[in-house]
């Protein structure tokens, strides 16, 4: 998206191509079949989270932030 912040997409992208394909597979496929154990296991972790997400569908900010869960809105 041409307002998203470059710096932020190039480390993304970078990141993201980075991983081995068997973790993205994996996490893929348990991302859509661990979202209560995720969302569970959000209270155990200790470092900040950040939640990255697109502008094309809405972000549930409230409940990201009652997980603990940092917003950050950019454009």
């Amino acid at each position: 998206m041409s307002s998203s912040d470059a710096d932020v997409v190039e480390w993304v992208v970078a990141d993201m191509s980075a991983a081995p394909v068997e973790v993205a597979l994996d996490s893929m496929k348990h991302a859509v079949t661990n979202e209560g154990a995720a969302v569970a296991a959000l209270r155990d972790i200790a470092a900040p989270l950040v939640a990255i997400n697109p502008d094309y569908r809405p972000t549930d900010v409230g409940t990201l932030e009652r997980h603990g869960v940092k917003t950050v809105r950019r454009r």
